[in-house]
């Protein structure tokens, strides 16, 4: 290469690099120096708080139960015997 084409290869590489420093500083704008407060953290405790009452009490509802709300089959008397038939046949099905 010649001397010419290299000095033409630095001046649009530098060019470019102008350019683009230009677009970036216009679309992100300058770095705006500024206090900011920033709320103090607390200290972790050993301590820890009992549950709520309301919550967690022995007639609550355990979720790890399932619980069968729908009647399905003809015989809508017994409505507990068709969710046991439900849950029977699940078991069978996932042994």
């Amino acid at each position: 290469m010649k001397r010419t084409e290299v000095a033409m290869i630095v001046l649009i590489a530098s060019l470019s690099m102008m350019l683009t420093f230009t677009l970036v500083q216009s679309l992100l704008g300058d770095t705006v120096k500024q206090k900011v407060s920033v709320e103090k953290a607390i200290a972790i405790s050993e301590d820890i708080a009992s549950p709520a009452k309301r919550i967690f009490n022995e007639h609550a509802i355990n979720p790890t139960v399932e619980v069968c709300v729908e009647v399905s089959g003809e015989d809508e008397s017994n409505p507990g015997e068709a969710c046991r038939e439900s849950q029977a046949i699940e078991e069978v099905e996932q042994n």
